[in-house]
């Protein structure tokens, strides 16, 4: 089929020039199947292990990982520079995963001068696939937790913690300044996570926008009908916004249910503070090598995460910053849950020495 011909729309921010647009670049017809559009990327026989993309021919060095529709390659360019490639294969795709990717890249174009979110280099898309070339990170904070609770590295014979407080610490702030990044220019994430923090030449920096809304100028809150994000990670808000989607909607609902009906019109929305409660879950892990809530049954996680009556153990810890944050960040309520701002103002290197927590 023909390709039609969209008009380009360059975005130059120092050297770096995305080329392509969003929504022309996948324009669905009345079937809701994606239309050919006219850019160029390939996909170069993969066992020649070359992806070439507006021209420039990347290297496929590994798999990173992959996920559903998409894998994540590291690949090197002509001058031997590291990139993390991610082909997505569009078919059979619905709108709203679509949409998705189609949100991840807006969200990474007008954060292209952020120091805290993952770059994006170049894209380009086809019916068939999507190919975003990304800075590539060299591990993400998952990895960092485990080798601490996995056996990779000793308990401190004066800390509960596998991690010393130091590296808490470091971690905690990294990953706040992040999450301000976003929230100062009205974004909020929705699917924080430990894979979704990855270190780029020691700094943390944030990765998969897909789920991440823009806040309206009016409003600290957003309706949230679409993807899911991570149950474990999500706030109650999110759990209960979730759970009164239509069950053709949403997966969640098929097997969690709250009991009486929501209200449409009065359904719970979700905002900063949703992202809140998601870091004080990763924070919770690396103090305590757990999540705070670890029942087998799905059921039974779920509706201990929104239930008031299930308390939050907390063992206690020397650092008192560090504490005071998972106090203010596992606030069931989010009107009385702490902002990031407020997070970053406490002092935890002073609370208590560096190698014990």
């Amino acid at each position: 089929m023909e390709s039609l011909q969209q008009p380009e729309l360059s975005t130059i921010v120092g050297s770096i020039k995305l080329n392509g647009s969003c929504e022309k670049v996948f324009p669905f017809n009345s079937d809701k199947k994606l239309i050919s559009v006219g850019v160029q990327t390939e996909l170069v026989n993969e066992s020649e292990q070359f992806i070439i993309v507006n021209g420039k021919k990347y290297q496929v060095i590994n798999e990173l990982g992959r996920g559903g529709s998409s894998v994540v390659y590291w690949a090197m360019d002509s001058d031997l520079n590291p990139w993390a490639v991610k082909k997505v294969d569009l078919k059979n795709l619905t709108q709203e995963t679509v949409t998705s990717y189609i949100n991840e890249i807006e969200m990474l174009k007008s954060l292209i001068n952020s120091d805290r979110i993952i770059r994006l280099y170049d894209y380009h898309c086809t019916s068939e696939n999507l190919i975003l070339v990304m800075e590539k990170g060299d591990c993400d904070l998952k990895s960092v937790i485990l080798s601490f609770w996995s056996g990779g590295a000793k308990k401190s014979p004066r800390s509960p913690s596998g991690m010393l407080s130091s590296g808490i610490v470091f971690y905690w702030d990294q990953m706040l300044r992040c999450v301000k990044a976003l929230h100062d220019r009205r974004i909020v994430h929705l699917d924080l996570k430990p894979q979704n923090f990855v270190l780029v030449y020691g700094q943390l920096k944030l990765i998969d926008l897909g789920i991440s809304r823009l806040l309206p100028d009016d409003s600290t809150t957003v309706n949230h009908w679409l993807k899911l994000g991570t149950l474990s990670f999500m706030s109650p808000e999110q759990l209960e916004e979730a759970a009164a989607i239509p069950s053709s909607s949403s997966s969640l609902n098929q097997s969690f249910f709250l009991g009486p009906e929501v209200d449409q019109e009065n359904r719970f929305k979700v905002g900063r503070k949703s992202d809140i409660w998601s870091l004080g879950v990763i924070l919770y892990m690396m103090v305590y090598g757990q999540l705070p809530f670890n029942q087998d049954k799905l059921h039974s996680r779920l509706s201990a995460i929104i239930s008031p009556s299930v308390k939050i153990s907390l063992p206690a810890i020397k650092n008192k910053s560090i504490y005071k944050a998972l106090e203010r960040s596992l606030v069931r309520n989010h009107l009385e849950r702490a902002s990031v701002d407020e997070l970053l103002s406490y002092e935890y290197v002073s609370s208590t020495s560096a190698a014990d927590l």
